[in-house]
């Protein structure tokens, strides 16, 4: 009886040990065995690293597949999962990371350490980019989702600084141990939520005509080659603020700009001058303020439902105006079948008459803009029937929109169209809709509508953005709860119908 006890606990004991694990542990264990196994044949295909993934069934939202051997990006992708929120490839051979899927889960990518010469993740949700150490050597062969926070990019061979667009929600940026030389004419203000910047260790010898982001609380600048440095006042005043600033001792002799007068922060003398000349000095002969690094992509013309109202007027206006147009054309001419397109692209150096031409209506003389005090800083969107672009008027940022210029001429029918729009621009007055600002003109080629500027876009775009985290978490959107981050759809709800109801009115 004592033996068949002891055989009895001995089967009891094996048993359990052979039992499968619970789904997790499972998942857990595979991923474990996978790697180990690659760990001893690093040589080993990639195909095989699928199938054992595939196999594992894996729940877990980690994947590591770090130091492996693997050269193909693509094979790594097609094995994301919908449940992959942090994928680690570092200290691979791939080269290149192309992502051919938006993975909305996904939220971190490390991959420093393997060979990187470009990196391709705008179709992503990244939130954190580990991309250092590694061989990219042009900011054009990095492009990214305007979602990414925190960006590293150290450790490589960037030099090209104005080619740099940071990603809109951006908030720490590594981008140190490079060969960056050159950084003036950088303008940070639109990147709202930087809040550390790390250019240590580049190249860099003069930090002139740069406008720094209004929350930033840690710059580091060490080990650098900086001769020269001068701020406007508003920066000097952040600068002096911040929390941490690192940059080797410098003792200016003389300011880039006569009349600055010079500060001291640390071991670091620095030149200021006042916001307006700094603006003169280092934006105002160049074509256009380069602001670029920062594009943002956002909607700022018309909130989301009036949009929609308001571009199904103008293409009805349109449609019936091309209607007619088409009929006196035809009846013009039936001689010559290549009359109607002639006719209809006409000269913009020809000074033709249109009708309610806004440039001679009274009701616009107060509106009339002086080009002079409009800055233009980067270009919104172009398409093929008008172009926006961010400007500065006056002390505000604005949005301006012009008729697109074709090379062989204007589109009588696109800039009456366009004059009609901002007559209607001009008639919507409410809190819940863009404000118009006004219009301005050198010649009838240059017309453009100047409307308020929204810097967190609309709300088409709001939407978007939180798409990934309404799967998580649907009950913080809800009917009537409002939080600090998520408004009710009841008050979205409310606000698209005033607007509605002052555009219907109008």
């Amino acid at each position: 009886m004592r033996r068949c006890a002891w055989a009895f606990q001995v089967w009891t004991l094996l048993f359990a040990a052979w039992s499968p694990l619970p789904d997790v542990q499972a998942a857990n264990l595979h991923l474990k065995l996978r790697r180990g196994r690659h760990q001893s044949s690093k040589n080993q295909n990639l195909k095989t690293v699928a199938e054992t993934l595939a196999l594992s069934e894996s729940l877990s939202t980690t994947i590591d597949l770090v130091g492996l051997g693997l050269t193909v990006w693509g094979d790594i992708e097609s094995n994301v999962t919908e449940q992959t929120q942090t994928l680690n490839v570092s200290s691979n051979s791939l080269e290149t990371i192309e992502f051919s899927s938006t993975h909305q889960e996904l939220l971190t990518l490390n991959c420093e350490n393997t060979s990187l010469t470009k990196l391709d993740a705008r179709m992503t949700y990244l939130a954190s980019l580990d991309a250092s150490n590694n061989f990219l050597s042009s900011f054009d062969e990095i492009m990214l989702p305007s979602t990414i926070a925190l960006l590293d990019i150290s450790g490589n061979i960037l030099s090209d600084w104005d080619a740099f667009e940071p990603p809109r929600d951006l908030r720490t940026l590594n981008a140190s141990h490079n060969y960056i030389h050159d950084v003036s004419g950088t303008n940070l203000s639109s990147v709202t939520d930087l809040v550390s910047i790390d250019l240590s260790s580049n190249n860099i010898t003069a930090v002139v005509g740069v406008i720094f982001p209004s929350k930033l609380t840690v710059l580091d600048l060490s080990n650098n080659s900086i001769k020269s440095f001068e701020v406007r006042e508003t920066d000097f005043t952040l600068l002096s603020n911040l929390s941490e600033f690192k940059m080797d001792a410098l003792e200016q002799s003389d300011c880039p700009t006569s009349g600055a007068s010079t500060e001291t922060i640390n071991n670091v003398q620095i030149c200021v001058v006042s916001d307006y000349v700094f603006q003169t000095a280092y934006f105002r002969t160049k074509s256009a303020w380069q602001a670029g690094k920062g594009v943002i992509y956002l909607s700022v013309v018309v909130s989301a439902l009036i949009s929609v109202w308001f571009v199904g007027l103008l293409v009805g206006h349109t449609i019936k105006r091309k209607q007619n147009t088409a009929k006196d054309l035809e009846q013009r001419d039936t001689m010559e079948s290549s009359y109607s397109t002639q006719s209809r692209n006409w000269s913009i150096s020809k000074q033709e008459d249109l009708p309610d031409d806004v440039r001679f209506d009274p009701e616009f003389t107060s509106l009339r803009i002086d080009p002079s005090d409009v800055m233009q800083v980067r270009t919104l969107a172009h398409g093929g029937f008008a172009m926006t672009s961010l400007v500065h008027f006056g002390d505000k940022q604005a949005v301006m929109k012009k008729v697109t210029m074709h090379a062989q001429g204007q589109d009588r029918d696109q800039m009456i169209a366009f004059m009609h729009e901002i007559r209607v621009c001009a008639k919507l007055d409410h809190p819940k809709i863009m404000g118009f600002l006004g219009i301005m003109w050198a010649s009838l080629s240059d017309l453009a509508s100047i409307v308020e500027y929204v810097p967190h876009g609309s709300l088409s775009h709001f939407l978007k953005e939180k798409k990934s985290t309404r799967k998580g978490s649907r009950s913080q959107f809800t009917w009537m709860e409002s939080t600090q981050e998520w408004p009710s759809k009841l008050s979205l709800a409310l606000q698209i119908s005033e607007a509605l109801v002052v555009g219907g009115e109008t």
